[in-house]
């Protein structure tokens, strides 16, 4: 999966290198929601900023969010003279799927120093 964030003015896009999880939420970053049941009550999110540094979580209706889900996932991110691009490779096999629909929900955003842009949730 690629992000390819483009921004008016690239030379404020912000991130920091950090430790996973430790991501500040002021930086410019990138998510993924996927709704593995495709039910709107539980799913999984994968985010990073522009430099490629992750955090996850995971969602149970009724209930915060989970964020010491840890799976293995791989991203890279990359300032550009237009804004920035993230790469994600996400752990399919380590996902939890419903057995009884192969249809799956997702939501992409993108949030700029804490204003945040997205799209609405899609099936797929």
């Amino acid at each position: 999966m690629v992000f390819v964030a483009f921004d008016d003015q690239p030379d404020r896009v912000r991130a920091r290198l950090a430790r996973r999880e430790s991501v500040d939420r002021d930086d410019d970053l990138v998510y993924v929601n996927l709704d593995t049941f495709n039910d709107e009550r539980r799913g999984y999110e994968f985010g990073t900023n522009a430099l490629g540094v992750q955090f996850d979580s995971l969602f149970i209706e009724g209930n915060d969010p989970d964020r010491t889900f840890d799976t293995l996932w791989y991203s890279k991110g990359q300032r550009t003279d237009r804004g920035f691009v993230v790469w994600f490779a996400l752990p399919f096999e380590s996902l939890r799927f419903s057995d009884t629909t192969e249809t799956r929900g997702v939501s992409n955003w993108r949030s700029r120093s804490g204003n945040a842009r997205g799209s609405r949730r899609r099936t797929i």
